[in-house]
């Protein structure tokens, strides 16, 4: 995020603290479950949703001004397939609001007029071309360059997002190069043990021990490299994959995720693995403050999604989080 919104969002994490008052300061938003590419460890493509309509999403952007919002993460399925993107990033960007949009890529180059009040594209990168196009697909390495190469070139900030698999462990010293060649950082995170949206066994998961010696050497090279974007604690919880560790979710004071259709939950994984009732409320239905606050506390030993790890970590006023989120 920028200094501004860094500085707001800091005196609103005092107040969740201090006050005990939930503050949806990062939200995540699934635009669409709608996506381009069949890969391997997802099928959010095949879960059929109504979608929000353009009145809709721009009534809960309005709405999320009002709650304090400083960062919205734009995601999916792939977001530029929705027709209206260039209209919902600009309304954000009229309300001060930080805008980063998850991405395959692909359809970067067509979109990129309506894509300049975007402050920061993450896009997915799984390691060499060979093994990224057997994770995604082929010439999906190469739309991923090509997307990073116009990002760059037009001032949008860039991240990476590398899942680990069984097939990219050898690949990080070629991420990290990628990384440093376009100023960019990168999140590291493992692959659910589910095939996403989905309640199916993942065959992309990595072997444990090979998965261990990966995290440990990103734990070695985070001492040198800056292009890494986890934060060392956030590595720590990582490395217990696929073992469960408890974790009482804090990161609901202060982060939430809109779903397609418009459901707000702490967290889309918890969702999809729980039989609780009460994880959601539409915010169509309701307003999104009153859905927010409806949000249960939630206890969950399986959270190995990296952003949600260093939410929690914020929360918990852990100071090597904290100092790892004012370089981002």
């Amino acid at each position: 995020m920028r200094i501004k919104h860094k500085i707001t969002a800091a005196a609103g994490l005092l107040g969740a603290l201090v006050f005990k008052k939930k503050a949806p300061l990062i939200v995540g938003w699934e635009l669409t479950n709608r996506c381009n590419k069949r890969c391997g460890y997802c099928r959010i493509w095949d879960n059929k949703t109504v979608e929000l309509d353009t009145g809709v999403v721009f009534s809960i952007i309005d709405q999320l001004a009002k709650c304090g919002t400083q960062a919205v993460n734009l995601t999916g399925g792939e977001p530029l397939l929705r027709d209206d993107i260039g209209t919902i990033i600009d309304c954000l960007a009229k309300k001060n609001i930080y805008v980063r949009l998850n991405s395959n890529g692909a359809l970067f180059p067509g979109r990129l007029r309506e894509l300049r009040k975007l402050d920061e594209v993450k896009l997915s990168l799984e390691g060499t071309e060979q093994n990224h196009d057997i994770i995604r697909g082929a010439n999906s390495y190469r739309e991923v360059i090509t997307a990073a190469n116009l990002a760059r070139d037009n001032g949008i900030r860039i991240t990476f997002n590398t899942v680990l698999t069984k097939y990219n462990l050898g690949d990080i010293d070629f991420v990290l190069y990628t990384a440093r060649m376009f100023g960019a950082r990168v999140t590291f995170q493992p692959a659910t043990q589910w095939i996403l949206g989905t309640n199916e066994i993942n065959p992309f998961v990595p072997e444990d021990d090979r998965y261990k010696k990966t995290i440990n050497t990103l734990r070695i090279k985070k001492k040198k490299n800056e292009n890494i974007r986890n934060s060392m604690v956030c590595l720590g919880h990582l490395y217990s994959w696929p073992q469960p560790r408890a974790v009482l979710c804090n990161g609901r004071l202060i982060s939430c995720r809109i779903s397609a259709n418009g459901d707000v939950m702490s967290c889309s994984h918890y969702r999809q693995h729980s039989k609780s009732v009460n994880t959601e409320v539409n915010s169509a239905v309701v307003d999104f403050k009153t859905a927010f606050n409806m949000l249960p506390a939630l206890n969950c030993n399986n959270c190995w999604c990296a952003d949600r790890i260093e939410a929690n970590c914020l929360v918990s006023l852990n100071l090597n989080s904290i100092w790892n989120a004012l370089y981002l």
